[in-house]
């Protein structure tokens, strides 16, 4: 549907799905927005700044038919009507302008009707642009909705396990030499002992990692991951094939410089299959598979650091 005026023309769509969970489970969903990475397969990072009144300001990078697309958004959350509202502030190409909303409608026992509406234009009208801004809708809003309510049912009826966690490592170095370890992925055969492949590529100002490694548990997994530098130190990615067990998995290099030392830690956030991890690992409860996910996930992060600080610090000690 289209609207015209003196300005260009505006496109709305409506997304909408049935979910078997109450409106706060997936009001809870929508307005937690740094978690969305591990929720919606398109989102690959999301920077949050709070503001005054309910509102919030977002840095969102996402995937679209294949590029990565990075936009800000101002969001009004209202959590006693469950309605978020959105306008993007500074849109990518072809997109001109964006706006929307989430809305929670409860039809009792326990169900809820999820809808997402789109109000968009395109640069200079064109209609193929136009087209390709439909699509994309088209295929993230089902996507979203999907995985909104998969989340919200998952969640409410625990077999869904979300999963936070960071480690540091103190390394003798600047930052930008322990950066541009982290970022050169490609090198990692050579200089990490858990990492036995790697295809690194790049599209937009996105990399795309596809690599092999081992974990500390001597297991061997493949995975493939859009990553993005978010800020001077700071190196975002998001799995789009992860091991069995995980439904998601975004995690983030950061550092900090202080003094003659810089603090590097790496987050990871990740959204499991619950019973499918404790069949696959043998473990006896939440906790126990939480634990393991941790020692796998940590030890690579945590031996990936320490090479970093091996590999600078010995550079540093050359110079």
């Amino acid at each position: 549907m289209s609207e015209s005026g003196s300005g260009p023309a505006e496109y709305t769509t409506r997304h909408s799905v049935e979910v078997a969970a109450s409106a706060d489970h997936i009001y809870e969903v929508i307005a937690d927005a740094q978690s969305w990475p591990i929720i919606f397969p398109p989102t690959v990072h999301v920077r949050r700044e709070p503001g005054p009144d309910g509102t919030e300001s977002l840095d969102i990078w996402a995937t679209a038919q294949d590029t990565v697309k990075t936009w800000r958004s101002r969001r009004e959350l209202d959590a006693r009507n469950h309605t978020v509202t959105f306008r993007q502030l500074v849109s990518a190409a072809p997109v001109a302008s964006m706006s929307g909303t989430w809305r929670v409608d409860s039809t009792g026992d326990g169900t809820s009707t999820l809808t997402l509406d789109h109000r968009f234009s395109a640069v200079g009208d064109d209609p193929d642009s136009v087209a390709w801004i439909q699509r994309a809708l088209d295929a993230n809003s089902d996507a979203e909705l999907a995985a909104v309510a998969a989340t919200a049912v998952g969640r409410s009826d625990g077999s869904l396990v979300s999963l936070a966690f960071s480690d540091t490592v103190a390394i003798a170095s600047p930052a930008q030499p322990i950066f541009d370890f982290l970022y050169r992925a490609d090198l990692w055969p050579e200089r990490l002992p858990h990492v036995s492949r790697v295809a690194l590529s790049s599209v937009d100002d996105a990399q795309i990692l596809e690599m092999d490694t081992v974990n500390s548990a001597g297991e061997a997994h493949t995975t493939r991951s859009y990553r993005v530098v978010t800020d001077r130190f700071e190196l975002a990615y998001k799995q789009t094939v992860v091991p069995d067990g995980f439904l998601a998995h975004h995690g983030k290099w950061t550092l900090e410089e202080n003094g003659d030392t810089t603090v590097a830690t790496s987050h990871h956030h990740v959204q499991l299959d619950l019973e499918r991890l404790r069949a696959r690992l043998g473990a006896t409860d939440r906790e126990d598979v939480e634990q393991r996910v941790r020692a796998a996930l940590g030890g690579n992060s945590v031996a990936t650091l320490q090479a970093a600080r091996a590999f600078t610090e010995a550079e540093r000690s050359l110079a």
